[in-house]
């Protein structure tokens, strides 16, 4: 149970947007893969994200993080300007190896970090050392 999304005054189903897509070329043509619109665009530009494939792979630290976005928009009062998905970061001497799962700034000018978020799946106990 996600039970820090509980007081988002709806349903989670009809917070997100989820949505099918069959491949159509490529090695996966025929399959049936699963995509979710991310309230705001990706620093990569992308506004969708593949969250399920049928018979593979689930992205269920995608649905967090979404949910992360809506509650720092609607609860907490954030901008969607004033906040990055998948954001390059330096820590140290390391430009650019690593990405914030949610970086919220202090304006939007995106200069001034204030939060960095890093998601992972419902249950997952690991991820301290990540952040």
């Amino acid at each position: 149970m996600l039970t820090e999304f509980e007081n988002l005054g709806k349903p989670i189903h009809e917070i997100l947007t989820i949505y099918p897509k069959v491949i159509a070329t490529g090695k996966d043509a025929g399959k049936t893969k699963y995509f979710l619109k991310s309230f705001i665009p990706f620093s990569s530009g992308n506004e969708e994200v593949q969250v399920y494939v049928e018979g593979g792979k689930s992205a269920p630290e995608e649905i967090i993080r979404q949910l992360w976005v809506y509650k720092l928009i609607h609860q907490y009062g954030y901008h969607a300007d004033q906040i990055d998905l998948e954001k390059s970061v330096q820590f140290g001497t390391e430009i650019g190896t690593k990405s914030a799962d949610i970086i919220v700034y202090t304006d939007a000018t995106k200069t001034t970090p204030k939060l960095i978020i890093e998601c992972k799946r419902p249950k997952r106990k690991d991820g301290i050392e990540q952040l």
